[in-house]
């Protein structure tokens, strides 16, 4: 159990005391929390007086057969004494998403016995706190709008009600639908999207094939966003399917939202999610050395997911923003083709020149045409047009033209 106490000194300082939840008696007096200084101690009189008061025989102090503990009584106690908002049962609640679990345990001192990786994920950690609390302002007050009202009085939406991971299921399809819809928009059928969202050649493309796949960082971002969101719904799928239990669930789930770098490679298109990736691993570290310590031992995980998984949810609804316009500029040049803002073109002289050629050339052979008589124009015009080719060719090469035959 954790009490979090405040000390008045010059300033205001958050200190941590921890109790042993494991003591059998909790009607004890601990220095810890409640020390007596004995400079403060008033002087009494010891003395014993003569006439001592005693109580009559057959008196009983009320509750005796009452015991004074239980085996939910540690329970009791430490919801009781529990850190805000996780004494509450009723009154302002807040969001899953919005309670740091672990800030208390990087606000402390590190151990010195824990190796330096974890001294610097503490350090890390504590930085990034701090900068948060700089940079906090109070929130405005603003007229609450309601997202989904507005969608519901349109006649494109319609209300249901879905179970979630019945609803990644619909995300993880629909995804995959609209990646593929892109991929057959821009005709590059030797590509193939499989169902992990994998991008991958079915044949060995050439330099010109190379060139006209290659696909934006909107359309690689979100592969990549839905790909982990496979990660989750395939594990919570499992789970109920019942080929793993609660434990392996979150182990799994722990373990997707601590290795995202290992998985995906979302950083490949958008680098400075590099920060999230380094705080999750930060935040493994803490949480290793934490609950892998005493009798528990080295393992292959804790399960303790929630931390990571607000990393990635707040990056996301900061991401979707960038999407959004990514999204749009992709599809409005994939529909209307690329703009060039107005701007007139200047041609080079290599343009200049090579237009001139084809002009001439064009013009020559429609004066051999014009010469030849109707029946013979159009077989001989292939072979007429191809011994001009090559007249052309050795002429801008400045070299004989030799006539077969």
């Amino acid at each position: 159990m954790i009490l979090s106490l405040l000390t008045y000194g010059h300033i205001f300082r958050a200190q941590t005391v921890y109790v042993n939840s494991q003591r059998r008696h909790w009607f004890y007096y601990d220095p810890l929390i409640h020390p007596i200084s004995s400079a403060n101690k008033d002087t009494c009189d010891t003395k014993v007086h003569e006439d001592e008061f005693s109580l009559p025989e057959g008196v009983k102090p009320l509750l005796t057969s009452t015991p004074s503990y239980t085996d939910t009584t540690a329970a009791g106690i430490s919801l009781l004494l529990a850190p805000s908002p996780f004494n509450m049962r009723s009154g302002r609640m807040r969001r899953a998403e919005d309670i740091p679990l672990v800030c208390e345990w990087y606000n402390e001192h590190c151990p010195l016995a824990y190796p330096v990786k974890v001294k610097v994920s503490y350090q890390k950690l504590l930085k990034c706190f701090v900068l948060n609390e700089l940079h906090h302002k109070p929130p405005k007050a603003q007229k609450k709008k309601h997202l989904f009202r507005s969608l519901q009085a349109t006649k494109f939406f319609q209300t249901t009600e879905l179970d979630w991971a019945e609803a990644g299921l619909q995300v993880c399809k629909q995804g995959y639908n609209m990646l593929n819809l892109l991929i057959h928009r821009k005709n590059l059928t030797y590509h193939h999207l499989d169902y992990n969202f994998n991008l991958k050649p079915v044949k060995t493309l050439t330099t010109k094939e190379r060139m006209k796949s290659r696909f934006g960082n909107a359309f690689h971002l979100c592969r990549e966003i839905l790909r982990l969101t496979k990660l989750v719904v395939d594990a919570n799928i499992q789970y109920r399917l019942r080929n793993v239990d609660a434990f392996q669930l979150a182990d799994g789930l722990q373990y997707t939202f601590s290795h995202v770098g290992q998985l995906t490679c979302m950083y490949r298109y958008k680098y400075r999610l590099m920060r999230q990736i380094r705080m999750c691993k930060d935040l493994k570290h803490l949480i290793y050395y934490r609950f892998n310590s005493g009798p528990v031992g080295k393992g292959p995980g804790c399960g303790f997911w929630a931390p990571m998984w607000r990393v990635w949810l707040f990056f996301l609804r900061g991401i979707v923003l960038l999407l959004e316009r990514w999204l749009g500029n992709l599809l409005a040049r994939q529909f209307e083709g690329r703009n060039s803002k107005g701007v007139v073109k200047t041609l080079t002289k290599q343009c200049v020149v090579s237009n001139f050629d084809l002009e001439l050339r064009a013009a020559v052979m429609r004066d051999v045409v014009d010469a030849m008589p109707e029946g013979i124009r159009q077989n001989k015009s292939r072979i007429i047009l191809q011994h001009l080719s090559e007249a052309w060719r050795c002429w801008k090469a400045n070299i004989p033209w030799k006539v077969r035959g």
